[in-house]
């Protein structure tokens, strides 16, 4: 591992973001610390993001481009995981982009810390970039509601703080030990479109070295024509990966520590993705997940753990049919 210059491997799955990628490649290539590659896949775009790429790639020698048909955001980041070569893997969306001084941060901290991180997180912004999007035009993605008082710190065994535990299981907004990914063979999994949370859980699974800054450093452009504003029968494949979390839990000797965890992470997932779905496609999500969560509930001892905001949208889960559950909750920001 080389702590004084690490290479880093910034691995982008593309397809159709047009409008947006050149902003993501400018944040990039404009980056203060110039040790990285870009490998770009582009994921059968049928707009000209190959076009675009080509045209970076002539400009800078950092960029590898791979062109594949398209087999959806998974295998297009598994692929880049293939061919990546640095020590360190940063994996951001191709219609968002990275502060400035993102990764020169980040190597100031490896040198400083003089010893290896297996995952660095860092703070982000989600932008609404569609003018019809009812909603405020910037909100923050906190390190501090995920990860308590520990930022700006790093810890031997983050396993013991309670507030810690799976909370944040995006990808985004991290670095990852290359070692780390590579020796666990982690990988994505196929077909589903929150591919990420599973990534993302069985890397804090693996590490107990994880490295945390209040830094902004990941700006999020929420996109209505994006994969998670165009929700449909995929819908329930957030059901099977919070089943496969389970699994993880209880793989890794985890599940007692992660369940009220888990069981608050079902419960934001059912106010966050009923209003986006069909009435119908909502009625069979919220009986799908009524015995999920009634399992989770059961097997957690300290009941005193959960927030009280989750507690009342179990019982209204249970309670109400999912038309009125999205009429009651529409009004409540969490």
């Amino acid at each position: 591992m080389n702590i004084k210059n690490p290479k880093i491997s910034v691995v982008i799955p593309i397809y159709n973001v047009e409008d947006y990628l050149p902003k993501c490649l400018d944040s990039l290539l404009l980056q203060t610390y110039d040790n990285f590659e870009i490998i770009a896949v582009n994921d059968g775009s049928t707009d000209h993001c190959l076009d675009i790429l080509q045209k970076y790639a002539k400009r800078d020698q950092r960029i590898k481009i791979i062109n594949q048909k398209n087999q959806g955001v998974s295998a297009a980041r598994n692929a880049g995981l293939d061919a990546a070569t640095g020590d360190y893997v940063s994996m951001p969306d191709p219609d968002d982009y990275l502060a400035l001084g993102c990764y020169e941060k980040f190597v100031n901290t490896l040198r400083k810390e003089h010893r290896q991180i297996d995952i660095y997180v860092f703070n982000g912004l989600a932008m609404y970039v569609q003018k019809t999007m009812q909603k405020s035009e910037i909100s923050k993605l906190s390190v501090a509601r995920h990860w308590g008082g520990f930022a700006t710190s790093h810890f031997k065994d983050w396993r013991q703080h309670q507030g810690l535990i799976m909370s944040d299981m995006s990808i985004c907004d991290k670095i990852f030990s290359r070692a780390l990914l590579e020796e666990n063979n982690l990988r994505f999994l196929k077909g589903m479109i929150c591919e990420d949370r599973i990534f993302g859980a069985e890397a804090q699974l693996l590490t107990k070295n994880i490295y945390v800054v209040e830094d902004y450093m990941y700006f999020c452009q929420q996109r209505l024509t994006s994969l998670w504003h165009t929700l449909g029968e995929n819908v329930f494949d957030y059901l099977i990966v919070s089943d496969r979390m389970e699994e993880l839990y209880k793989k890794h000797g985890f599940y007692k520590q992660a369940v009220a965890r888990h069981f608050m992470y079902l419960t934001h997932e059912t106010y966050r993705l009923l209003p986006r779905v069909k009435i119908e496609l909502a009625e069979k999500f919220i009986c799908d997940v009524r015995p999920r969560l009634n399992n989770l509930y059961r097997q957690i001892t300290d009941k005193s753990a959960l927030e009280q905001k989750y507690l009342n949208a179990y019982q209204d889960i249970l309670n109400m049919t999912a038309q009125d559950f999205i009429n009651k909750y529409r009004k409540i920001v969490w």
